[in-house]
């Protein structure tokens, strides 16, 4: 990825496809929490029945379609697309973009990651807070843009953490989010080590304590 540069409020850096961007749009609405669905599996039919099972006829579950139409997209319904997964309420909008964003590439992986940053910024400080332990990545890094994007300092000490995550992506984001929130920079480096990545955190620790935020 080239040169990552892209400015939130002016003052931030950002360290990958447009991880910092404002959400003006985003953060005019309350912060609110939303639950991650998580897609059920149908049950077969009856042993020698000639109907098909539960699983072959039931409708795949919203957030599947909502990351099938975005990823099979034309250029001319991408945009409404997007749009309509980063605004519209439900869950299932937050995990369809996130299962996109690992589908896609180039332009179109880059806006599906902004949009969901932005759209993470309506969320409250629990939801974000459960997102950065979530198993997807792409919602561990939207969480961290996210909660900087608020400019909410309660982030701070759990961002601390995600310095040390196993994505780089998300390491970036943390960075980036610790950086914007706090204008100090203890690493880890892009592309860090384990041992880069526990020495950063140490320091970041070491930080925290000082600057009086963890008494």
């Amino acid at each position: 990825m080239s040169d990552l540069t892209r400015n939130i409020r002016g003052k931030v850096k950002d360290p990958g496809a447009a991880e910092l961007k404002g959400a003006k749009h985003a953060l005019n609405s309350g912060g609110s929490t939303e639950a991650v669905r998580t897609p059920g599996s149908g049950s077969a039919g009856p042993a020698g029945s000639d109907q098909p099972g539960l699983a072959q006829v039931a409708e795949k579950p919203a957030d599947e379609k909502i990351a099938e139409g975005l990823v099979k997209a034309t250029d001319a319904k991408w945009p409404n697309l997007l749009k309509n997964a980063r605004d519209n309420k439900g869950g299932e909008n937050t995990v369809g973009l996130a299962r996109a964003v690992a589908l896609l590439d180039g332009r179109r992986q880059y806006q599906a990651r902004e949009a969901l940053a932005e759209r993470l910024t309506r969320m409250s400080a629990d939801t974000l807070k459960t997102y950065l332990s979530d198993r997807d990545p792409e919602l561990r890094r939207a969480a961290c843009l996210a909660w900087a994007m608020k400019d909410d300092k309660a982030a701070v000490r759990p961002m601390i953490d995600m310095v040390t995550d196993v994505d780089e992506s998300v390491v970036r984001a943390a960075k980036a989010g610790l950086k914007s929130l706090t204008g100090e920079d203890y690493g880890p480096p892009t592309g860090a080590t384990d041992e880069q990545k526990a020495k950063a955190l140490e320091q970041w620790l070491i930080w925290y304590t000082a600057s009086g935020r963890g008494r």
